[in-house]
């Protein structure tokens, strides 16, 4: 099982694992990012191929991430490549990352409207930087909406270095 860094712990904690282990994670905490790195490069192909389609796919996605406790994408990990790994089930999502997941609908619903409406400039600003704030939390776990909610609801307390 590998240990995870003084980084990605604190992290994982603002982003809702604070009652979670290194050892409870059991090797899986970077596979939690393939579904939001996942949604981030399909979110990306719809925007580069302005597909209207393709958004409300992933609106849909988002939506079912949000009032479910296992992300949808979480379902290619669960049912195939952590066989390939030996690695355990993820984890069930925390509540903020159901809340990140809720904001990325409305988000997308938002930059849906705005093309729509013609405002493209807008649709693309708002699509551009729901890609950009998703691969942060795919590529480096950090998750900007769980820390616009934890400045409502307190952030958890830092771990003590082992």
């Amino acid at each position: 099982m590998a240990t995870l860094s003084p980084f990605t712990r604190r992290m994982l904690d603002i982003q809702g694992y604070e009652n979670v282990s290194d050892e409870k994670f059991g090797g899986t905490a970077k596979w939690l990012k393939l579904a939001i790195f996942g949604c981030a490069a399909v979110v990306a192909v719809g925007m580069a191929m302005e597909s209207i389609p393709i958004m409300w796919a992933m609106v849909a996605i988002a939506g079912v991430a949000a009032f479910t406790p296992v992300h949808p994408l979480d379902l290619i990990y669960n049912y195939g490549i952590r066989f390939i790994t030996g690695t355990g089930k993820l984890l069930r999502r925390s509540g903020l990352n159901r809340a990140a997941c809720a904001l990325g609908t409305v988000w997308l619903l938002v930059a849906i409207a705005a093309h729509s409406a013609g405002m493209m400039v807008g649709y693309q600003l708002l699509g551009w930087s729901l890609v950009g704030i998703a691969g942060l939390v795919g590529t480096l776990d950090v998750c900007m909406p769980s820390y616009f909610f934890r400045l409502f609801i307190g952030y958890p307390p830092k771990r003590k270095a082992v």
